[in-house]
């Protein structure tokens, strides 16, 4: 009915069970998904869940006492009017007469996890309302409207709840102490949040590979290695995580033909060129095709990527394949962005994109043209040879800048050889790699090291 007033998705039985499942056996807060007191639609529910979980996170028991006790301290007074004083006997009693209703709604904590579930559901049924609203009243609104931005925005934030992700919200650092000692545990046990480059010289520097949320910047001069670098990672990566790679230079066709060079150990000229080929090619071909079946890559060769392109690209990723874990870009000056100019343009790229990192969880690795000036110098690249640099230092976490000695020196004895230089390092050190590069059959790989690793 038009005009009709209606109340927003909730289950008042679901709450009351779960709070009074919690305050029955406090252990119930390990045994449900993480919430928080939004997820409650009733006032008087939040504030008791605040209250009791703030208990059992320090440590302490929740009973009808002691939350009693924090919701009197927090000048909150549950179950009478609003003009009692919340520190009153008469509002204390009120108190404990809610809370002690709580307990005896439920018999036992046994159907726990089921309420928070139901909470859970209505929570999240809500958010997509206000989000849903939220976009209706852009799309009505007067003046100018950045429509893309607009359903980017609303895109986003549907994947964030899709993915179980509410608003960001200020988190308190106890909790947050306690989860990242549980994470640290995890990780002295064997386990990590990184992603291996298949590169052992800088998994070591990089504490085993890139993360979500990061943003590395790969430079090199023209046919000095950064796509087949680039490519490299993807494969290593794709091993146990879904992985995007946008290129606004080669074809799908020119992408997978590399991918298939470097995984069989064929010549790439031999490929483009089957008809004088060597027989021996196609056994290559057939090897590297099996080994490329099981990786999760995706691909797309839209040229003149615009940040919105990338935020839905990455959105379909996720949405078709439930996760992206690492997105390549190449490269960041193929680009379209807005500024007064292109260090502004690309400035702005690079941070919307470290943005898009964060909000979406993924890895961004953006490969960057160099300048000239870098081929006039005999030592390494450094971080003012990035092309039109804009702000693309102070958004990546990570800067390594290719280099192949070989096309300076024209020595036989440099042409396998890469150098990585890793100027800037957010999260670690910053260190001067070496990697052995097969043009041909676009591999890279590790250089013999002190160890005598190959």
């Amino acid at each position: 009915m038009t005009g009709e007033l209606r109340v927003p998705p909730h289950s008042l039985q679901a709450e009351q069970g779960l709070i009074g499942g919690l305050l029955c056996d406090n252990s119930v807060l390990d045994k449900v998904p993480p919430m928080d007191d939004a997820d409650f639609y009733v006032w008087e529910h939040r504030a008791v869940w605040g209250a009791a979980t703030a208990l059992v996170t320090a440590g302490r028991p929740a009973d009808v006492l002691t939350v009693a006790e924090v919701l009197r301290q927090r000048g909150q007074a549950i179950g009478c009017g609003v003009d009692e004083p919340a520190d009153s006997a008469e509002a204390a009693g009120q108190t404990r007469a809610y809370l002690q209703a709580l307990l005896e709604s439920v018999p036992n904590a046994a159907h726990a996890t089921e309420y928070a579930r139901l909470v859970l559901e209505s929570s999240r049924r809500r958010r997509v309302i206000a989000a849903a609203e939220a976009l209706s009243a852009q799309a009505w609104g007067k003046g100018q409207v950045d429509t893309d931005a607009m359903i980017d925005r609303a895109v986003t934030e549907l994947l964030r709840l899709q993915d179980g992700q509410g608003g960001y919200e200020p988190q308190d650092l106890q909790p947050l102490s306690l989860a990242f000692i549980d994470a640290l545990e995890r990780r002295a046990s064997g386990e990590t949040d990184a992603m291996p480059t298949g590169l052992r010289a800088l998994d070591r520097l990089t504490a085993e590979g890139g993360r979500r949320g990061e943003v590395w910047v790969v430079g090199a001069r023209p046919s000095n290695g950064k796509t087949a670098f680039s490519l490299s990672l993807c494969r290593s990566v794709a091993r146990r995580n879904r992985v995007l790679m946008l290129t606004q230079e080669d074809s799908l066709q020119m992408l997978t033909a590399r991918h298939v060079a470097a995984a069989g150990g064929v010549n790439l000229a031999d490929i483009r060129n089957p008809k004088h080929a060597p027989d021996n090619m196609w056994s290559g071909v057939t090897e590297g095709i099996e080994l490329l079946q099981p990786l999760q890559v995706s691909m797309c060769d839209q040229p003149s990527l615009t940040l919105g392109d990338v935020r839905r690209h990455v959105q379909h990723v996720k949405r078709k394949h439930r996760d992206c874990a690492m997105v390549v870009i190449d490269y960041l000056q193929l680009m379209t962005g807005e500024g007064d100019n292109r260090n502004q343009s690309l400035g702005a790229l690079a941070n919307g994109l470290k943005q898009m990192a964060k909000e979406l969880n993924t890895w961004v690795v953006l490969l960057s043209q160099l300048n000239r000036e870098a081929d006039k110098r005999t030592g390494p690249p450094q971080m003012g040879d990035l092309r039109d640099s804009g702000d693309i230092e102070g958004a990546a976490d990570l800067i390594m800048l290719l280099r192949r000695p070989y096309l300076l020196s024209r020595k036989e004895a440099d042409k396998p050889l890469l150098e990585a230089h890793v100027c800037k390092h957010k999260n670690g050190a910053t260190d001067s790699l070496r990697f052995c590069f097969d043009g041909a059959r676009q591999r890279i790989g590790d250089w013999a090291d002190d160890e005598g690793v190959q």
